[in-house]
């Protein structure tokens, strides 16, 4: 059983005299919904090679991923074929497909720069963050060690054994308040996410798999949702703040909005924020007061996402 670093590693195949540089991976069986690659997951095997392809050039951060799912991953060898669009000063342009047999199942466009502000001397800081009083500062009110953990294990989810997970009531709660006063209509939830494998390490890729993690709003929002599967068609991540270094950050806080459902396909939109959690989910050992000043956002994203019988899922098994 692979752990999510072994289960995204990539390496490079070859470079072809276009410029492009294909490399090569696995899609493991255990990060699955159901019969199909999770789509998180399927995201974080084109930021990872990315990020290796990226590692030791001049702008080596991700900035932001437009991904397109053309069709169903399967589980399975699978290449990442990356070229430079645009290299410029502060931002490198790159386009990445993610191939199976040929194939093409995913379409993403990414953007590079740096997220060191060393790298900019003597420019003016341009950063919004607390104590300003027009910062956004976390959303969630309960820090993780006062949320219980919730059990997880499904079918459905065939990683789900790998992960802890908590609710924060309050960011429901907050929302319905606040619905109540404006009718904004949709749903907000807050949820906590850490690997239960400590040595897990933080990365861009994990930040699109959590992205891609989120209570299901849509049994609150539809009165009668038959058993389905919600493959995601398109996904956007901005990476924010930098992923902290030097600190024991193991625990994301995942924010989710979802505003519209629309026929046909049920198609929905879902918004992510994804926040630095202090401490461990469920220790029982809360930060110092003001901790909630102190979190950062990581990413924000969105996504296109529709409603199918989960027959549809369990067709792809034939595929494999």
């Amino acid at each position: 059983m692979w752990s999510f670093s072994e289960a995204t590693a990539v390496k490079l195949k070859e470079q072809r005299q276009d410029g492009t540089r294909v490399y090569e991976g696995l899609a493991d069986k255990d990060w699955c919904i159901g019969a199909v690659p999770h789509g998180g997951y399927v995201l974080a095997l084109l930021v990872g090679a990315l990020s290796l392809d990226q590692a030791q050039a001049a702008l080596p951060d991700i900035l932001h991923i437009t991904t397109h799912y053309l069709r169903p991953t399967a589980i399975g060898p699978f290449e990442v074929h990356i070229r430079v669009i645009r290299a410029g000063k502060t931002t490198c342009n790159l386009a990445a497909e993610l191939r199976q047999k040929d194939v093409i199942k995913v379409s993403s466009h990414a953007v590079f720069g740096t997220m060191d502000p060393a790298s900019n001397p003597g420019a003016p800081s341009l950063m919004l963050e607390p104590p300003s009083p027009l910062a956004r500062i976390t959303p969630f009110r309960t820090p993780p060690a006062s949320t219980p953990l919730v059990p997880r294990k499904t079918d459905r989810m065939k990683f789900s054994d790998r992960l802890n997970y908590s609710r924060d009531p309050t960011v429901r709660e907050h929302y319905d308040r606040t619905q109540a006063q404006d009718g904004a209509g949709g749903v907000e939830m807050g949820a906590y996410w850490s690997f239960i494998d400590r040595t897990e390490p933080m990365t861009p890729a994990v930040l699109s798999l959590i992205a891609d993690l989120f209570p299901n709003a849509l049994p609150h929002m539809l009165a009668k949702l038959p058993p389905s599967w919600h493959p995601t068609i398109t996904m956007s991540v901005e990476f924010k703040f930098p992923i902290p270094r030097g600190t024991d950050l193991r625990t994301l806080g995942a924010f989710s909005s979802m505003r519209f459902v629309n026929d046909p396909h049920g198609r929905h939109d879902v918004y992510v924020e994804l926040w630095t959690a202090p401490g461990e989910i469920g220790s029982g050992e809360p930060p110092a007061n003001g901790w909630r000043e102190g979190q950062r956002c990581l990413a924000v994203a969105h996504q296109m996402a529709m409603l199918m019988p989960y027959e549809v899922n369990l067709r792809n098994t034939a595929r494999l």
